[in-house]
């Protein structure tokens, strides 16, 4: 890694080195002619760069945006060169000259270029804090590319000039993330955005000079255009690059970037909570992994049935690798004493759901952004129903070992009624879920969690149960507004 100001340098060299051809034009002609996060037409921004990221012991990928800065230079997002650098990178390649994504497409497109990537060829700075501040990012390409043998398909833009003000007219968001129907696009997309004052959006988020806040409600980019950029037209039709997008940001200013069921960002979810559960069964010692969630500096909310014949048990927070606890991880034990539950609590069909008291309240000025609560629904509060996810270390497939990094998917929600022709749900209950994203066993206690229009994350159930013969159809979940007077009472008279 190095230094923001080394990065600076390297870009400018580059440019001033390898623009032989004139940088931010494409050379068709083409300008943009659909917005609003419509198709882009083919070639019209022969810079973007898509990133494709396959992991080891899953068959889930994950993507990243980028643009090309140079012949061999790929300007991106810190956070996406970081899953590059992970543990549970296997392989990836970066695809150059390409509109439309899909499989098929990409096999058989004369345009496209396909470039391997690896851990070795990425630089980001030092001073880089996750998604809150200097989240940008270089990757060298292995192979340089010659863009007059290219035919005006792949194209370098160009570099704002050190010192300069925020060209905030005529600027988009360009890239391949979720539209308004909850699904990846395969098509580039784009949708133009109005620059927002950095006061103003400071009142909502919290950036810094270093950043730019752009879009509206109907114009915006979202979760799978991490790494894209936020492009300028400037007077002379040439494109410059001005941001790389920060899209449903959380009250810490971090946000997760991978959907569907993929490796989550570190510290994208500060409330999760890693539990380690001793028990006895049958004469024997076991240890069984279930998940939680911060709600408060002291307590984590869990399912009941994960501290079934427990004997003890440790809790691991600020952490996203279990296998590898960071400097930010926090650590405490417990024993029963400490877990509550409810009295009439059977089995998973009734009142699934427990509180664990910490053996001392945490600080949460000494851990940063690392740890910090999700927010508690409020009591009769309708179900959110839009943009919940399920987040957890369980398996991803019945038959499948649990996974030691945290993964995500996007579930939808499932009516009740329909739910019931399966399971022995009532108002108490959520079913969510389909065939492709779902929860599995290793998953339980841990949230469905839901964003709210104000970019805060709010806990609308807890991981249940669901068929043991698969994974993939929807699951059940305890509903934690149905809970909530609960919850306070438990609280209230175990301060």
């Amino acid at each position: 890694m190095i230094k923001l100001e080394a990065l600076f340098v390297i870009l400018m060299s580059l440019v001033a080195l390898s623009y032989t051809t004139k940088c931010g034009v494409n050379r068709n002609g083409l300008q943009p002619r659909i917005i609003g996060g419509k198709i882009v037409p083919e070639h019209t921004y022969p810079w973007m760069v898509y990133f494709e990221f396959h992991f080891r012991k899953s068959k889930y990928t994950a993507g990243c945006g980028g643009v090309l800065v140079s012949n061999q230079w790929v300007l991106t997002a810190a956070h996406c060169l970081e899953v590059i650098a992970s543990r549970n990178f296997a392989y990836g390649s970066a695809f150059l000259g390409i509109n439309d994504i899909s499989e098929w497409q990409r096999e058989h497109s004369n345009t496209t270029l396909e470039i391997s990537i690896g851990p070795s060829n990425v630089y980001w700075p030092k001073s880089y804090e996750n998604f809150i501040n200097n989240d940008i990012g270089l990757l060298k390409l292995v192979k340089y590319i010659h863009f007059e043998a290219e035919h005006g398909n792949i194209l370098p833009i160009c570099l704002p000039k050190k010192g300069r003000p925020v060209n905030g007219t005529n600027c988009y968001g360009v890239g391949w993330g979720k539209t308004k129907s909850g699904e990846l696009s395969s098509k580039l997309l784009q949708s133009k955005m109005p620059i927002i004052p950095n006061k103003e959006c400071g009142k909502i988020f919290p950036v810094t000079q270093n950043q730019i806040c752009a879009g509206t409600g109907k114009n915006t980019v979202c979760e799978g255009d991490s790494g894209g950029p936020l492009q300028c037209l400037n007077e002379d039709n040439t494109w410059t690059v001005e941001a790389e997008p920060k899209c449903g940001i959380n009250k810490n200013g971090l946000q997760p970037r991978i959907v569907g069921g993929d490796v989550v960002p570190n510290h994208a979810y500060p409330w999760m909570a890693y539990l380690e559960i001793k028990s006895k069964v049958n004469n024997r010692n076991i240890v069984e992994a279930c998940g939680g969630s911060l709600i408060n500096k002291q307590w984590i909310l869990s399912a009941a049935h994960c501290f079934e014949n427990f004997i003890s048990g440790e809790v691991y927070l600020g952490t996203n690798d279990v296998t590898n606890k960071s400097k930010h991880t926090i650590h405490f034990k417990f024993d029963p004493k400490d877990v509550f539950k409810l009295k009439n609590f059977s089995n998973y069909e009734n009142g699934d759901i427990a509180l664990l008291k910490l053996s001392k309240p945490i600080n949460f000025n000494e851990v940063h952004n690392y740890i910090s609560p999700i927010c508690l629904p409020k009591k009769s509060a309708s179900l959110n129903e839009t943009n919940c996810f399920g987040v957890g270390w369980g398996r991803i497939g019945v038959n499948s070992p649990t996974t030691s990094n945290l993964l995500q998917a996007h579930l939808p929600i499932i009516p009740l009624d329909q739910c019931q022709k399966r399971f022995l749900v009532n108002q108490n209950h959520i079913c969510a879920g389909n065939k492709v994203h779902s929860v599995c066993s290793g998953d339980s206690g841990g949230p469905l969690q839901c964003l709210n229009k104000d970019n805060t994350w709010t806990i609308e159930g807890i991981v249940s149960y669901g068929p043991m013969e698969t994974c993939k159809m929807f699951q059940v979940f305890t509903r934690v507004e149905k809970y909530i007077d609960w919850i306070s009472n438990i609280i209230n008279h175990n301060q």
